[in-house]
């Protein structure tokens, strides 16, 4: 019996090229054409400038995640609840923001890594520092 959650990409084209699958020669997931003022990830303006990432959630998979982003050399904030998580990332470059609001205010790009619902709902929603009333328009 086949699962409920079966998510593989089903069978291949004529041209042996399974749906949703980049065109040869393009690896990684791009933008959507409708989506005005953004990059292709990893790009940078004609300034040379990356989009600035906060990242919310520094634990098992949040801080390797944000290793990443610093490897490739995004500018970097972040924050977590356990203020200690943030040292090992702010020791490669990152900076620290006091509070989710302080994160999204000085950020483009806001990535969380969250345990669960009632934590993505106090981040974003709840109290003076939330994350939303620092998120631009």
């Amino acid at each position: 019996m086949d699962s409920p959650l079966n998510m593989s990409p089903g069978p291949a084209s004529a041209d042996g090229a399974k749906p949703g699958a980049a065109p040869p020669g393009e690896a990684g997931v791009r933008a959507h054409p409708e989506v005005d003022g953004l990059r292709p990830a990893g790009s940078a303006d004609a300034g040379g400038h990356r989009e600035t990432v906060a990242f919310l959630g520094l634990g098992a998979l949040g801080t390797p995640m944000a290793a990443n982003l610093l490897t490739a050399d995004f500018p970097l904030l972040v924050h977590n609840r356990n203020r200690q998580r943030e040292d090992p990332l702010a020791a490669l470059g990152a900076r620290r923001a006091a509070t989710p609001w302080d994160a999204a205010t000085g950020s483009t790009l806001l990535c969380l890594c969250l345990s669960d619902d009632a934590a993505v709902r106090a981040v974003l929603l709840e109290g003076p520092d939330a994350a939303i009333g620092g998120l631009a328009p």
